[in-house]
Order: C-alpha cells, then sequence, then structure tokens
C-alpha cells in the first residue's frame, strides 16, 4: 500500500533524498515511495547511508531529526522491500537514548540551489528563547527574500552588502553564496545570535562575509552604513515597538544606497504603522501577493517549512526603498498589500 507521502505537492519538483535530509524536510511530508524506489537493494541503500548519516560533515543536522527521518525510512523501505539494512536499525538503537538531551536539537539545516549550498545552525531546543530572541528560526520572509535574491542576482552582484536583523544569516549568505555579493556583512542586536552567525559563517567558509554586532539605536557603527550599497532585512516589521528604530537605521544609509525589505503582514495596525514611518523616502513594491511570489519562491528554501504563496495566511511584500530629498510615494498605494 502506498504512503500518504507518495507524491510530491503540485509543482513541486523532487529533489535526491540526501537534499531533504540535509534540509530538515519535515518527514511526514517526504515523497518517501517515490524517492526510495532506487534504494531498493543492499548496494544502493549502503550507498544512501554514506550520504546522509554516515556522511563525513561536520554540519549534520540534529540527531532528534535523523533518528526521525531514518525511522520514517525504514518503514517505508519496508513497504516496497524485504532487503531493509542493518545499519539503519543499529543508528536507531546507537542514538535512541541520547534524543532526551538539549544536545539532540542541535545541528546544522543546509540549502543547495544548483551546485551551491549554504549551512545554517539549527537549534530548538529553547536555549535561544530563554534569552529573549527568536535567535535562529527562519521565517517565512527571509525565505522569500532569498528566493527573490536567487531571481535577482543583479540586485545585490559586485556590492557591499548589509542585512539587518540577520538572525540565522540566511539571506546574507544567500546574497554571499549564490548571488555574489562583494562583502556582505551580517548583523544583529543580540549578541547570542552574533555569535551563531559568526558559527554560521565559519562553517561557509565565505571570505565575502563579516559579522557585527549592530542595535538600531546605536548610531557608533556609522561605519557600517556608510559603506553598504544594499541593505537587506527580512521579517523585521512585526513588533511595533522597534520598527522605528528600524526606520531611524534605514534612514541613515547612505545617498546612493538601497534597501531591500521584505515583510510579512500579520497584523493591519502594525503594518500600517510602519507605512507611516515611510515618509519622505523613495518606495516601490516591487512583489506582493501569491500570484506575482509563485514564480520566484524555490522548494529548496520553504523545504517544507513554509507554504507557497497561495497557501499563505498572510501578504508578504518586498519593498525598496531609497533614500531620497522628495518622495512620490503615495500611502494609498502600500495599503493595498494589506489583507489583498
Amino acid at each position: 500500500m502506498a504512503s500518504a507521502a507518495d507524491s510530491s505537492p503540485e509543482g513541486v519538483s523532487l529533489f535526491p533524498l540526501p537534499r531533504y535530509y540535509f534540509s530538515l524536510y519535515p518527514v511526514g511530508s517526504i515523497p518517501w515511495t517515490s524517492l526510495l524506489v532506487p534504494y531498493v537493494t543492499w548496494e544502493a541503500q549502503e550507498a544512501l547511508i554514506d550520504e546522509t548519516i554516515h556522511a563525513d560533515l561536520t554540519c549534520s543536522p540534529p540527531l532528534k531529526y535523523s533518528v526521525a527521518f531514518v525511522k520514517r525510512l525504514v518503514t517505508e523501505l519496508g513497504r516496497i522491500t524485504d532487503e531493509v539494512h542493518d545499519l539503519w536499525y543499529e543508528f536507531i538503537a546507537q542514538n535512541n537514548s541520547e534524543l532526551n538531551t538539549p544536545e539532540s536539537e542541535r545541528g546544522f539545516i543546509a540549502y543547495r540551489v544548483g551546485d551551491s549550498s549554504i549551512s545554517l545552525g539549527y537549534d530548538v531546543s529553547g536555549r535561544f528563547i530563554e534569552q529573549g530572541t527568536t535567535g535562529l528560526s527562519q521565517w517565512e520572509a527571509g525565505r522569500y527574500l532569498a528566493s527573490w535574491l536567487v531571481a535577482n542576482k543583479c540586485a545585490v552582484e559586485g556590492k557591499d552588502v548589509l542585512e539587518l536583523g540577520s538572525g540565522s544569516g540566511l539571506v546574507g549568505l544567500v546574497a554571499a553564496g549564490f548571488s555574489a555579493a562583494r562583502r556582505v556583512v551580517l548583523t544583529d542586536g543580540n549578541a547570542l545570535v552574533v555569535e551563531a552567525l559568526r558559527a554560521n559563517v565559519k562553517s561557509n567558509k565565505l571570505d565575502n562575509v563579516e559579522v557585527a554586532e549592530l542595535r538600531w539605536d546605536d548610531q557608533s557603527r556609522s561605519d557600517l552604513l556608510e559603506s553598504a550599497e544594499v541593505l537587506l532585512g527580512a521579517d523585521l516589521t512585526y513588533d511595533p515597538t522597534i520598527v522605528g528604530a528600524l526606520m531611524a537605521t534605514i534612514r541613515r544609509m547612505r545617498q546612493d544606497a538601497v534597501c531591500y525589505l521584505c515583510s510579512a503582514v500579520r497584523t493591519e495596525s502594525t503594518w500600517k504603522e510602519f507605512l507611516k514611518l515611510l515618509d519622505g523616502l523613495d518606495v516601490k513594491v516591487l512583489v506582493r501577493g501569491p500570484a506575482q511570489w509563485e514564480g520566484l519562491v524555490r522548494e529548496e528554501f520553504l523545504a517544507g517549512r513554509c507554504p507557497r504563496p497561495k497557501d499563505l495566511d498572510m501578504d508578504i511584500v518586498l519593498l525598496e526603498i531609497r533614500q531620497r530629498a522628495s518622495c512620490d510615494i503615495v500611502t494609498n498605494e502600500i495599503d493595498f498589500a494589506i489583507g489583498a
């Protein structure tokens, strides 16, 4: 009998099975039967084991995910073959006792586009939440902005880029690793997140990426804004108590710079308050709404953890913001992004 995850969602391409593993794709959403057909033999499974749980990588998935992945794989393999390799069972037996430790929830998530990939620290142990930050979370707007950067490489290619509120660093690392930015500085205002960002940069061996602590109310790091040709920000407008400081920082960008700000519109009141802060800036809506996003988002970044545009319960808006003496934007022109 076929499993519930036999087919990939409409419009989504199948990837090699190891890519699902390293991207921490939800095990219940992996199209197992289609992907496991080449691995019904003992030898083929040995090759898959070498490419996944025995891969010689320092950036492995969290142990808790790896065990869940293998348990589901064994179940699905048993549906189509009697030859299920002993090493799968050995892996489960060796690691089951470690699943209740905080360390089992820490590891890496990898995103691959073509021949390039980036790895990001992944930690759901609660360590970051306890420190009052969302830490290494990768939100919808970040995944959508990362997709847009791959499709619009020219936006950052050969340029000096500053990412505000980097969090996991997904957007900035995509700019550096996939879109050929000349230099990228990842910034965040939380010291624990900055530490994690440095670890992410080190794991990706990207010489054109730096990390700096930057609080939006701190004007002592004006050098970061003065050197940046492009500012990037994703999911930074959700909290009305911080958007004022965010916009004050963006307003300090140099005259010829551009800011690409991608926001998930979760509440109408917060979004309207944010729009008021755009007065005096040259603002364009670049992408908005399911129809415009559908051709841009990449399944590699959604990774089964973020809805496709047509399934989102919120709007995602990408703005281009420039520093100009006069402003030709009409507020109502942006209001249509709310609930449309």
